[in-house]
């Protein structure tokens, strides 16, 4: 009697570590796949501006305060191979330490910050948006958010970015 006693328990027991082994792969999986694929996706986008051929490079801000009227504002430049080359100069300082994959923002209202657009000879296109503190990709609705590792090269970037509209 004794022994089928012991055998329900460790039975019990076993099944209980079974499912609680379980539980943590799920929990795992959630968590771990999606920033794998969204810091994937943001490795795919910072080496096409890198390192691509490119037919056209656009950095564009659809709300850049260079008007009177809210409805006339934005700016959009093509960028020249010397302005390429320095941003890419400025990303790779930036892409050295890295990013944290930080909190993502979904939302209808799409996406309205400085955006780095790269096409390919191709016809592909790499978008990669800016804010002053972050790097993002939008896709399906949802920014998929970065802050950069190092702050001070992030902010040679941005502010040179920024700068293009002056010219």
């Amino acid at each position: 009697m004794q022994k089928t006693a012991k055998a329900r328990q460790n039975g019990t027991l076993v099944a209980g570590i079974v499912i609680l082994f379980v539980a943590v792969f799920i929990i795992f999986i959630t968590i771990a796949v999606p920033h794998v694929r969204e810091n994937r996706i943001l490795e795919d986008k910072v080496h096409a501006l890198l390192y691509s051929d490119y037919e056209r490079v656009v950095v564009s801000d659809p709300l850049y305060k260079n008007a009177a009227t809210p409805l006339d504002r934005g700016a959009e430049v093509l960028l020249s191979t010397a302005q390429v080359q320095q941003m890419r100069v400025l990303l790779q300082d930036v892409v050295q330490s890295g990013f944290r994959n930080v909190d993502n923002k979904s939302g209808a209202g799409g996406a309205w910050d400085m955006k780095c657009q790269l096409r390919a000879p191709d016809g592909t296109r790499t978008d990669l948006y800016f804010t002053e503190h972050e790097v993002y990709f939008y896709a399906d609705g949802t920014a998929f958010c970065f802050a950069p590792k190092d702050l001070s090269a992030y902010d040679a970037l941005f502010a040179y970015m920024s700068s293009l509209f002056l010219a």
